[in-house]
């Protein structure tokens, strides 16, 4: 498969919440028989220049953006796009997120990444499904 026709989750990468949050989906994962597994990229990687708009990548950035089946989906309704690939309870909880919760989740995602801190995404697991 190309990297277009995966399904991808485009993060911002310096940001720790999102570099969590990329952890946190691959732990909650459910893996759909003959569907591929969720793939990642930074919103600042080649990969993001290739696929999406400039709207979508460059500051201020908008969200989550998750593409799949050649259509971008951005913040909440990304979220809520992604919760199909999810086990339950989660799946359920992600199908309802609201806008105005993702939004201000996403206003304070730098003060939130500073408490939490970054991870390195390519010394875990995660490595081989992180698309550059």
């Amino acid at each position: 498969m190309t990297p277009a026709e995966l399904p991808i989750v485009f993060f911002d990468g310096p940001c720790g919440l999102c570099q969590r949050s990329i952890q946190w989906l691959v732990r909650h994962e459910r893996v759909i028989k003959g569907s591929p597994k969720l793939h990642f990229a930074s919103l600042q990687s080649d990969l993001a220049t290739d696929l999406l708009p400039s709207g979508l990548r460059t500051p201020p950035l908008e969200g989550l953006v998750f593409t799949f089946d050649a259509e971008n989906r951005v913040g909440a309704v990304a979220v809520r796009a992604l919760a199909h690939h999810l086990h339950w309870p989660y799946r359920w909880l992600l199908a309802l997120t609201p806008n105005f919760g993702y939004r201000w989740v996403a206003r304070k995602r730098m003060d939130l990444s500073m408490r939490l801190g970054t991870c390195d995404l390519e010394n875990t697991e995660i490595r081989e499904r992180l698309l550059h």
